[in-house]
């Protein structure tokens, strides 16, 4: 039984068991527990594989090299980038001081700061690829590796940056005691994660926060409690919806914290009701797409699935989803290609023309980008059948 990360205690709530149906190789999670610490009210996964497991994951599976962009990501992400760093000219953050991203991916948010004057920047992120396109695209140098690998970068930045990655860390006190000991006495630490507070204001699919990455449920109270037990005082918390895609802002919480003294942490009160919320929405949703399936399911007819992240392989394990009859998956994620799920081939969008069965869309937030990616990049006449919530 994990600890809670934050107060240590082993009391906790389950609210949620999350189950996954893994592809013929590359996957390391079948599941988990989603749980609230009674004692501190901290929301998190349990019942998870070892770090080393995550480890590989990012490094040989990782959908964040983009690499069905050549390693450009969207313009909402771009967009996004640019205000971020514009708010760290605000605090007043040196165009000299030097820069970690951890997590970086290909590098779009050291190439914000570039392109506004930053000097001295370094990145840190577990794909290869990824640190060969952060260098080819914006001349930036990423350093291959995970968190572990921390100690083995220099010991003078004054702005370490965690943007939309601390969520996804197996053990978060030792990454953040790491951190702290890079950085300069009175360094900034920039930190974006989801605000549990607003999954179920901001819906995109049923259960689809507790996903194959994110293990960690913040809210602005337990993202504090963390960091100050680690040596780090507020200066900046914001909840901000940012565009994630055509049709969805993503709720996130946008923190500036300072290099300071440990201090003790205050029981948070929101993260167990908004994780019953987002719960109870799911279950309504779910059902609307209990009925579509079961329609595929009778009628039998052949299908192919468009994506197979998260909402596929819970659907895959905890429906009746499998017993569709389903010819083929399609994903843009190169390192899925020539895997398996269910026994039934992952495809590139490319290779999709050769059929003409339907296409199910099941993710419910990129829906327009892939029917416009069907119908305009790749001019295929598939009939499509979104699943969930229209």
């Amino acid at each position: 039984m994990q600890p809670c990360h934050i107060c240590g205690e082993t009391d906790r709530t389950k609210l949620y068991h999350q189950s996954f149906s893994g592809l013929s190789t590359g996957s390391f999670l079948a599941g988990y527990d989603v749980c609230v610490c009674n004692q501190c009210g901290f929301g998190f996964a349990d019942g998870l594989p070892p770090a080393e497991s995550f480890d590989k994951y990012y490094a040989e599976m990782s959908k964040w090299d983009y690499l069905e962009s050549d390693g450009v990501e969207s313009e909402e992400h771009l967009n996004r980038f640019e205000r971020v760093v514009a708010d760290i000219i605000n605090i007043g953050i040196s165009k000299e001081t030097p820069v970690l991203d951890i997590g970086c991916s290909t590098g779009g948010m050291l190439a914000a700061l570039k392109r506004r004057g930053f000097t001295n920047l370094m990145g840190l992120d577990p794909s290869p690829k990824s640190a060969e396109l952060a260098k080819s695209l914006y001349g930036i140098e990423v350093f291959t590796g995970t968190v572990t690998d921390l100690k083995k970068l220099p010991k003078d930045f004054g702005l370490v940056m965690l943007s939309g990655v601390l969520e996804h860390f197996y053990d978060p006190d030792s990454a953040i005691h790491d951190i702290r000991s890079l950085m300069v006495e009175g360094g900034m630490f920039y930190i974006s994660v989801p605000d549990v507070t607003r999954f179920a204001s901001c819906f995109d699919a049923p259960y689809q926060q507790f996903s194959l990455e994110h293990i960690l449920y913040f809210s602005p109270e337990s993202l504090t409690n963390l960091l100050m037990k680690n040596g780090f005082k507020p200066v900046q918390i914001k909840p901000v919806l940012y565009p994630y895609t055509k049709s969805f802002d993503y709720p996130i919480i946008d923190a500036h914290f300072q290099k300071a003294e440990p201090s003790t942490w205050v029981p948070d009160r929101t993260t167990l009701s908004a994780l019953k919320e987002y719960i109870g929405v799911s279950v309504a949703v779910e059902e609307t797409m209990a009925s579509q399936i079961e329609k595929l399911v009778f009628t039998q007819e052949p299908i192919l699935v468009w994506g197979v992240g998260t909402q596929t392989q819970r659907l895959m394990a905890s429906s009746l989803f499998s017993k569709a009859k389903i010819i083929a998956f399609i994903d843009s994620n190169a390192h899925y290609h020539g895997k398996h799920l269910h026994e039934k081939p992952i495809i590139s969008p490319q290779e999709a023309a050769q059929f003409s069965y339907p296409i199910v869309i099941g993710s419910i937030i990129f829906r327009e980008e892939i029917s416009i990616q069907i119908r305009d990049e790749l001019k295929l006449s598939n009939r499509l059948i979104p699943i969930g919530k229209n």
